[in-house]
């Protein structure tokens, strides 16, 4: 199903290349926003890549199953995010 390994290789490339590329954007060009000086940078770097991180987190365990529930596949296979399991 899908195809062969090379043709769902470069389905998945294509596809994600642009968020990727649009995600990995976004730390440079904040980080120029809020840092006015050079001797606070390393500081606001971490503090957006924290942010960042729990924010990701934070939606992996709570928003699929929210996506899911928005978009009724309720005949999707379930796997329970950390937040249910425990």
């Amino acid at each position: 199903p899908g195809g062969n390994g090379t043709v769902r290789f470069l389905t998945s490339f294509v596809v994600l290349l642009i968020p990727t590329f649009m995600m990995g954007g976004t730390l440079p060009m904040l980080t120029r926003f809020f840092t006015q000086r050079v001797d606070e940078v390393e500081r606001k770097v971490g503090l957006l890549y924290a942010l960042n991180t729990f924010g990701a987190a934070l939606f992996n365990c709570d928003g699929t199953e929210r996506i899911v529930r928005m978009f009724c596949v309720m005949s999707s296979p379930t796997i329970p995010s950390p937040r249910v399991a425990a």
